[in-house]
């Protein structure tokens, strides 16, 4: 099939074109002597303009273009026309940036700082390169100051645009505050409830235990009261019996039946005067519980107040002082109280005092919250004595590689020196582990360095972290090596 191009119609056309061009450019060589006979000139300023506004955001408008320059690096056929221009454009709308400093923004609002204004005239600077192609310029524009940094307007932001400096933002940071304050009230309030619960716990717990003590000491006067009564009653029986033989005397003896008589008499006053002083004994008994119990009511109450308030002056002496006459003094129930309190306080003496004293209370739960603390601690000395506390208490420990992917190490039957850190324990598991049996029992001791043990087969170090986190190297006959860890609670 042939080109429609090379039918001899188009053909003569174009010869045609040819030799009227051709004439036309003699004609004018005639006329004017020196000029080009291809001239060809650059796209005009309008057509500059067309293609400029094509390369700015589309809130910009061209106001005109200016052709400074003009050079042709082509020729006539294929002209390649070099421009230099200068272009007065402005913004449609006030055109803003992102401004920093928004953190105290809450999201997603950021701020935005105000560049130009609408209609603010701009001068650009720049370059093109246009080629001729199908009757029309085809244009590649460089602009030497973009527009690009003086940003957008506030409606194309992604996130909600705040003008910096506005009543807005103010409005936005005040009401962020408002909430961030409002939540900040509501959880102290929160957190003071369940204080006020806990404490109101604690003083039900101590009413409880007197009420128990009370009826401990009850029961204890109802027997001694009891065993009075029965030698009350022993000694009546007795009198009884003097009163009968008395009268069968008297029976027997006629002139003596009168002062029989009078000692019946005495014996039943006697009587009546004893049943009248126990009861009395049973009311003061009673009266003297009840003053009791509510005096060791108010009591633990005022001592509970008095030792708060103590440990929360503002005043680090008198804080010390409250807290060492609690930890020092009888009253287990307010030394818990108070050591509960300082455990994990700011004070770093408080807190060292409290979880010293709470390593030797009595009470399991205290004792257990005071290693916690201590473990948790930055003091290298309390986790250690929380260590030997609980190695103490403890029979074994499991020790996994680190990448938890083999066998695990047992350190059984551990006896430690809880003066001296000194211990003894079997190192057992699977694998290589297993090599650490035959070697007997291994011994070390526990310091501020972490934990030693050794037997003739294997070599366990230990270094221990705060939480209570274990690390360490297991060696076994000086040639297999683990890396083990664990936790001691």
């Amino acid at each position: 099939m042939k080109n429609k191009d090379s039918s001899p119609f188009i053909v003569r056309s174009r010869f045609r074109d040819f030799v009227l061009a051709s004439g036309l450019a003699m004609v004018l060589a005639i006329v004017w002597p020196g000029t080009a006979v291809f001239a060809q000139e650059g796209p005009d300023a309008d057509v500059l303009a067309q293609h400029l506004i094509m390369d700015l955001p589309p809130y910009w408008s061209v106001q005109s273009v200016s052709i400074i320059a003009e050079v042709n690096d082509g020729d006539a056929v294929d002209p390649k026309i070099r421009q230099r221009f200068e272009a007065m454009v402005s913004p449609r709308a006030d055109l803003f940036v992102t401004a920093p400093g928004d953190l105290d923004l809450p999201p997603p609002h950021i701020r935005a700082r105000p560049t130009l204004a609408s209609g603010a005239e701009r001068v650009l600077y720049g370059t093109t390169r246009a080629e001729m192609a199908a009757g029309r310029w085809r244009l590649a524009i460089v602009l030497e100051n973009d527009v690009s940094d003086l940003g957008q307007p506030l409606d194309m932001f992604r996130e909600p645009a705040v003008v910096q400096g506005s009543e807005e933002e103010q409005a936005i940071i005040t009401a962020a505050r408002d909430d961030l304050l409002a939540n900040v009230i509501a959880e102290l309030e929160s957190r003071m409830e369940r204080l006020q619960r806990t404490h109101e716990a604690e003083i039900e717990e101590a009413t409880a235990r007197h009420e128990q003590q009370l009826a401990a000491q009850q029961r204890r006067f109802e027997e001694e009261l009891g065993r009075i009564e029965q030698e009350q009653a022993d000694s009546l029986e007795a009198m009884r019996a003097a009163f009968e033989r008395r009268l069968a005397l008297i029976v027997q003896e006629f002139e003596e039946e009168a002062a029989i008589l009078r000692a019946e008499a005495e014996a039943a006053a006697e009587l009546t005067r004893l049943e009248q002083e126990r009861a009395q004994r049973r009311a003061e008994l009673a009266e003297a519980r009840a003053q009791a119990r509510a005096s060791e009511t108010a009591r633990l109450s005022a001592d509970m107040d008095t030792v708060t308030q103590g440990l929360r002056d503002e005043n680090p002496v008198t804080r010390h002082a409250a807290l060492l006459a609690v930890v020092n003094g009888d009253d287990e129930m307010l030394r818990n109280h108070a050591i509960e309190m300082m455990l994990f306080s700011d004070d770093t003496e408080m807190r060292k005092t409290a979880i010293l004293a709470g390593l030797e209370a009595p009470s399991a739960s205290v004792r257990s919250a005071a290693i916690g603390a201590a473990l948790a601690s930055d003091d290298a000395g309390l986790r250690l004595l929380a260590a030997i506390d609980v190695l103490a208490n403890r029979s074994s420990l499991s020790l996994p590689q680190a990448d938890e992917s083999g066998p695990v190490l047992v350190v059984s039957d551990i006896e430690i020196d809880r003066e001296t850190g000194a211990l003894t324990a079997q190192l057992s598991g699977d694998g290589n582990f297993s090599r650490c049996a035959p070697g007997g029992t291994a011994s070390g001791a526990l310091t501020l360095g972490g934990l030693d043990l050794t037997n003739e087969r294997c070599t366990l170090n230990l270094s221990m972290g705060v939480d209570g986190a274990i690390t360490g190297v297991f060696v076994a006959q000086n040639r297999y090596r683990h890396e083990v860890g664990g936790r001691l609670l």
